[in-house]
């Protein structure tokens, strides 16, 4: 198969995966008469793919040219070469299917081995995440390549100084968004309701109004949370601690992105690393802690559900 044809078969794969997971949570929303989860969850994650090129100038990512791009408006041109046209259906396919993957995964296990079930989804979802964005860095990503880094920070990374070189801590911020999200809707009260959703609750009880206070919420708090994951490597970008190249351009047609003097790349690396580290064991931390809080009075125990794991 040529790149070209590569490029468009993972351009074609984004697209799909988006509109089969909202083909079938629309059946299911319908089913339940109310709006699943899931779908506020992939509209915020639809919201927040504007940022992922300032976080590709960050990273010096550049794509390859033969993607379709978006129009180099505002933010949309960070990106060295151009933002894929395809970023808001990748996102989704990157973010929320590991994430629904890690939550059925964890369901199983919470039940085969009677574990608690929201740490073991924050394990399975770390796990699930660095797993799923290696495969993608080792297999497409480097294969086609359908992206490549021309600067990266030293020490923990493989293929250094090719074209083909990743940054591994970049896993790690995968892993992090991805148990992010199956925590926004992997955690749930005995009525199947999110946190976000109890908190429309009280504040209006017409259906409307919650879906759209819903709507505004996840797509908030994603924001913040992106936030979090993208800091570190903006500290890295600012600081000028990328201190490996690549052995030549990654893409003859795509200009190499303007990079000064660069040093104390040791201390980036564990910068980012620490930084995500820390959320981490403070999202495990979390899930601990909740597992153990009361339900409120009239509440029974929730009911075990294979995209819903719950307090037993």
């Amino acid at each position: 198969m040529s790149t070209t044809a590569s490029v468009r078969v993972f351009e074609v794969a984004s697209v799909i995966s988006l509109l089969c997971v909202l083909a079938y949570f629309v059946k299911v929303s319908i089913h339940r008469r109310r709006i699943h989860p899931i779908l506020y969850l992939a509209s915020a994650i639809v919201a927040i793919s504007w940022m992922e090129a300032p976080f590709d100038r960050a990273m010096f990512v550049q794509f390859h040219p033969d993607m379709l791009r978006l129009p180099a408006i505002g933010p949309l041109a960070a990106t060295q070469g151009g933002l894929p046209v395809i970023s808001p259906a990748g996102y989704v396919m990157y973010y929320l299917l590991p994430a629904l993957a890690a939550i059925a995964l964890a369901g199983r296990v919470a039940h085969r081995w009677a574990l608690s079930p929201r740490p073991t989804l924050v394990v399975m979802a770390i796990a699930m995440g660095m797993a799923f964005d290696v495969s993608m860095q080792l297999g497409p990503a480097r294969l086609v390549p359908l992206w490549a880094y021309s600067r990266i920070a030293p020490h923990l990374n493989i293929f250094a100084g090719t074209t083909g070189q990743i940054p591994l801590y970049e896993p790690l911020a995968m892993a992090l968004m991805i148990t992010w999200c199956a925590c926004l809707i992997g955690f749930r009260d005995a009525e199947g309701n999110t946190f976000i959703e109890r908190r429309t609750r009280t504040l209006t009880a017409a259906p409307a109004r919650r879906a759209i206070l819903n709507a505004i919420g996840y797509i908030l708090v994603l924001h913040l949370l992106y936030l979090y994951v993208v800091a570190p490597f903006f500290m890295l970008w600012q600081g000028h601690m990328l201190t490996v190249t690549g052995s030549v351009q990654p893409f003859a047609t795509i200009p190499q992105q303007p990079a000064g003097p660069q040093h104390h790349g040791t201390l980036g690396t564990a910068l980012v690393v620490v930084w995500l580290l820390v959320a981490m064991l403070a999202t495990y931390w979390f899930a601990r802690k909740s597992a153990t809080r009361p339900l409120p009075s009239g509440q029974s125990a929730p009911r075990s559900h294979s995209l819903q794991p719950a307090d037993r």
